[in-house]
């Protein structure tokens, strides 16, 4: 092929994309569905149900373990480490999104500005079929009310031994998969107003422990035709998931974190060949189909797009919460960097507290 794309290609494509994205520019606040997100899928505007291979399909699709792409990952290092562009200000004192205490002058200092970060670890052995991993996850950020000198925490933690299998039917054009985990959260979402006690500020305060069995399931359709068309739905918190088991760690000194209910994810993409070895793949999410958290319908969609190189250079582009993203990954034999930028609402309102995060995943395994 020349690269150039063909007007039935375009057809194809504008199609597509008029379906399923033209609403994003009403989408607010992130909706995120699964458990933990990788750097490639939010450099994508976390639209990778589809699309997503390897070990995270644990946590978008369980159903595409079994895909074809799927190689042995025997990963004894994969880590994430994201910043906002407050806690990126600070430099070196990356650490403090574990130390709210240490943190505060920073936040007094500037009011109005949301400090903080995520770091993730998630070992895992994962084979065509097969996965087992444990993740975990701290996901802090913290801000001073300019106009009550209110502090606000934000908290999203998460510990999971996770494990999934899945299968695949005629020659892979069809896979299902399923996968349980045993997820011991910590969440905050809270504001305590003025003044504030300084002497025994901890995190720990402000976020809600426990612990549940997320049960979830997948299924993927591949169509045989020139641009391989593929639709997944993926059922989560099957059952409803409740946290009130004991937690294999503890994130806080709260109890009973809100339950999630069973929601449906909707996801379609396609992929088009530009050029020997180099292809663009498109794809669009639906996140609870059903409404279960009674969001506006443009608030559950998710949009993304992946030009991949000889297998080694992946630059990719989306749509989230009415805000572009973008990333770049490169792979090699045993290795694999990526790189995203992303936007969230920082309070539930259209485009008026953009938190711009930054992204790097870096893991490392044999046989990859």
């Amino acid at each position: 092929m020349d690269g150039r794309i063909d007007s039935k290609t375009f057809l194809i494509i504008f199609l597509f994309l008029h379906f399923f994205a033209m609403p994003v520019f009403a989408q607010t606040f992130r909706m995120q569905s699964e458990t933990s997100s990788s750097a490639r899928a939010l450099g994508m505007g976390d639209a990778a149900i589809n699309t997503e291979r390897g070990p995270y399909s644990v946590f978008y699709n369980p159903a595409n373990i079994a895909a074809k792409q799927t190689k042995t990952h025997i990963e004894a290092v994969n880590i994430q480490m994201e910043s906002n562009e407050g806690l990126s200000s600070l430099g070196i004192k990356a650490a403090s999104i574990y130390d709210l205490k240490k943190l505060y002058p920073d936040l007094n200092a500037n009011k109005g500005k949301p400090i903080g970060g995520r770091v993730a670890l998630y070992p895992n052995v994962t084979v065509r079929n097969l996965s087992f991993g444990v993740l975990y996850e701290i996901n802090h950020t913290a801000m001073v009310n300019s106009f009550n000198n209110s502090l606000y925490v934000r908290a999203r933690d998460r510990f999971a031994p996770v494990g999934a299998l899945s299968f695949r039917l005629l020659g892979g054009m069809l896979r299902f998969g399923a996968s349980v985990q045993y997820v011991t959260v910590g969440e905050a979402d809270v504001s305590k107003a003025a003044p504030i006690d300084t002497s025994n500020l901890k995190y720990a305060n402000f976020i809600q422990s426990g612990a549940g069995i997320s049960k979830n399931a997948g299924l993927t359709i591949t169509v045989p035709y020139k641009y391989l068309p593929s639709f997944s739905v993926v059922v989560r918190d099957i059952g409803n998931t409740s946290y009130t088991l004991p937690g294999l760690i503890s994130f806080g000194n709260l109890k009973d974190p809100t339950a999630r209910p069973m929601t449906i994810d909707l996801a379609a993409s396609l992929m088009v060949i530009l050029a020997k070895r180099i292809d663009i793949t498109f794809e669009a999410d639906y996140k609870d189909y059903t409404n279960r958290y009674q969001e506006g319908r443009a608030r559950h969609m998710y949009y993304g797009a992946e030009i991949t190189g000889y297998n080694f250079l992946h630059l990719r582009g989306g749509l989230m919460n009415g805000y572009y993203t973008g990333g770049l990954g490169v792979s090699a034999k045993g290795f694999s960097a990526d790189a995203a930028v992303y936007t969230n609402e920082f309070e539930d309102r259209y485009k008026t507290s953009p938190e711009t995060r930054y992204v790097l995943q870096l893991s490392w395994g044999l046989f990859k």
